[in-house]
C-alpha cells in the first residue's frame, strides 16, 4: 500500500488524487494475519501542510470465539482519514521538519514514497471487537464439562453455590406443602 506522492506534493493547494486499494498477501502486525486480499479505496488532498489521505479498506481476520473457541474468519470494514507530511521537500531535497509535531499524522519518506500500512494497522486495532464472537448468540462451552452447548445442552446438572444451600432447602421444604 504505497504510492510514490512526489508529483501531488508539487502540485496546488486542493489538488487531489484517488485510487482503488487491492493488496495481497499483507502483513501489517505480527499478531494480526490477514486472510486474502486487502480491497478498498484511497482519496489524497494537497494541503499546506502535505496530504490529507482518506479512504476505506476490507479485509478478513481469522479470529477464535471468545465463548466456544472455535476458529472462525472476521471481515472488517476500515475507514481512515490521516495527515501525512513530507521528510524532504520535493524540489530542494531539503529536509523538512514535522510540521505539526511528531504525533501529529505520518511521514512521507525520503523517496516520496507514503506508506498506508501503519494507519490502516492503527485503524485496524482500534476497530477489533472487545470479545470475538463467532455468532452473536453463541451459547460457548459448558462451565463443568466443556461440552459445546451450540451442538445441544449437556447432561450436568447445575452447580449449587454452597451459600446458597440454606436456601435450597427451604425451597424443597415449601414445594411439597404447596402440592
Amino acid at each position: 500500500m504505497q504510492y510514490n506522492v512526489a508529483q501531488l506534493l508539487k502540485a496546488s493547494i486542493g489538488t487531489a488524487f484517488q485510487a482503488d486499494i487491492h493488496e495481497e498477501d499483507v502483513q501489517l502486525d505480527s499478531d494480526l494475519k490477514i486472510l486474502g486480499a486487502i480491497n478498498g479505496h484511497v482519496r489524497m488532498r494537497r494541503t499546506d501542510y502535505g496530504l490529507l489521505v482518506d479512504g476505506w479498506v476490507d479485509l478478513t481476520l481469522p479470529m477464535v470465539c471468545d465463548r466456544c473457541l472455535k476458529p472462525f474468519e472476521q471481515p472488517m470494514h476500515i475507514t481512515f482519514e490521516e495527515l501525512f507530511y513530507p521528510t524532504i521537500d520535493v524540489t530542494s531535497g531539503v529536509p523538512v521538519p514535522p510540521p505539526l509535531g511528531e504525533d501529529e499524522g505520518f511521514p512521507i519518506d525520503e523517496h516520496h514514497q507514503l506508506d498506508l500500512s501503519e494507519a490502516v494497522r492503527q485503524h485496524l486495532l482500534l476497530e477489533l471487537p472487545m470479545r470475538a464472537l463467532c455468532r452473536e448468540d453463541c451459547p460457548g462451552l459448558c462451565p463443568q464439562c466443556g461440552h459445546d452447548l451450540s451442538l445441544g445442552p449437556c447432561q450436568c446438572q447445575p452447580e449449587i453455590d454452597p451459600r446458597w444451600g440454606a436456601l435450597a432447602e427451604l425451597l424443597q421444604q415449601r414445594l411439597p406443602s404447596q402440592a
